[in-house]
């Protein structure tokens, strides 16, 4: 017999929603269960408890626990011990039913206190300081959007809604780098057990460009390449600084693919598609290099990336790319820039010919592309 659950979320913006989120999400497509999200919370359609109970034990087994980088406040660090995990995790590999008491503990989200000492409770019995990563929001420097009864807010949670939520750490959290001195972790959650598969591909893309997103238009157009379907995913990035005192938010985006783009990846011959790609990720991953011949390549990989999205949107003509990337980089004509190709330290093209074959694929794509 089917059974149906309920549960409840802490408000849209607090990082962990999300975390919360992706737990569930794992354990949903484990266990072959439906989830629905409402802007209240979410509804669980699953044949038997101790499905929830089994996917539930087998994530708990795989990861890593307690995760890194929460910030752990007072006494908490006593309950997140990895003894802590181990205990929960064989209670109720021991005993399927205790699933449901974490449960309950998920249907409680509750708020209340004066202005000035806003607590969020999230569990049956919300008596532990959430560790700090929990409350960072996505609307940091923008607050007026976060509702102002949430806004600053503490949280408060009980042990099962604590340790569940410190899976989803676990499942989102991808990389962490240094970057110009700065401990920085990238974590993509997922609130779609659909996704997870898509979450991968992005996490290993993360990995490749070393977490670098930026500039904007170049990390568009290789999700395209790398997740071949246009519309707004049920994924987001988030970057968080871990300095010394608490974490801080350093971006938020929701991972889109324009739907022009999408359709000029579909149309791109097999022989330039995964060249590309490379070439993206080669632009990005070294995007901070001074080496000449490197430069040289990167330069071409901005320009590339700019007017695929440009053309692949209709704000520029096919036949404007090839004369935009030679006008700028002399790249039909250009000894220097075939010296780059050839001599550059990891280059993903060796060769000028094998980079015309694939500007010229470029434009019958973007023609066809338009024509759809």
């Amino acid at each position: 017999m089917a059974i149906n659950i309920h549960l409840s979320l802490p408000p849209h913006g607090l990082i962990v929603r999300d975390f919360i989120l992706t737990t569930l999400a794992y354990i949903c497509r484990e266990a072959n269960a439906n989830l629905e999200i409402s802007p209240i919370g979410v509804d669980i359609h699953v044949e038997s408890i101790n499905d929830l109970a089994r996917a539930y034990v087998e994530i708990l087994g795989r990861k890593q626990l307690p995760p890194r980088g929460l910030y752990i406040k007072g006494g908490t660090g006593e309950i997140l011990s990895t003894d802590k995990f181990r205990e929960h995790r064989e209670l109720i590999e021991k005993d399927p039913a205790k699933i449901l008491e974490v449960i309950e503990s998920l249907k409680n989200v509750e708020w209340s206190g004066p202005a000035g000492n806003r607590v969020i409770y999230i569990g049956k019995t919300p008596n532990i300081s959430a560790p700090l990563l929990f409350k960072v929001n996505y609307y940091s420097g923008k607050r007026a959007f976060l509702s102002s009864r949430y806004r600053d807010a503490k949280i408060k949670m009980d042990q099962n809604s604590l340790l569940f939520a410190c899976v989803g750490v676990a499942l989102s959290r991808i990389a962490t780098l240094r970057i110009e001195k700065q401990r920085i972790t990238i974590y993509v959650p997922v609130i779609e057990p659909g996704a997870i598969e898509l979450q991968r591909i992005l996490a290993d893309t993360l990995r490749e460009i070393r977490g670098r997103f930026s500039p904007d238009v170049i990390f568009k157009v290789l999700v395209g390449f790398k997740i071949r379907i246009s519309g707004t995913l049920p994924l987001s990035i988030i970057a968080i600084s871990e300095g010394r005192q608490r974490p801080a938010l350093l971006s938020h985006q929701e991972v889109s693919i324009e739907e022009g783009i999408s359709r000029f990846i579909k149309s791109l011959r097999d022989r330039s598609r995964e060249i590309v790609a490379s070439l993206l990720m080669f632009t990005l991953r070294n995007w901070d290099t001074t080496d000449k011949d490197q430069r040289a390549i990167i330069r071409v990989g901005f320009d590339l990336a700019h007017a695929i999205y440009l053309a692949s949107t209709g704000a520029m003509k096919p036949a404007d790319v090839m004369y935009c990337l030679a006008r700028s980089t002399y790249a039909t004509a250009s000894d220097e820039f075939s010296k780059a190709l050839r001599e550059a330290r990891r280059s993903p093209i060796r060769s000028l010919d094998v980079f015309r074959r694939m500007i010229l694929d470029i434009e019958e794509a973007l023609d066809q592309c338009l024509i759809l």
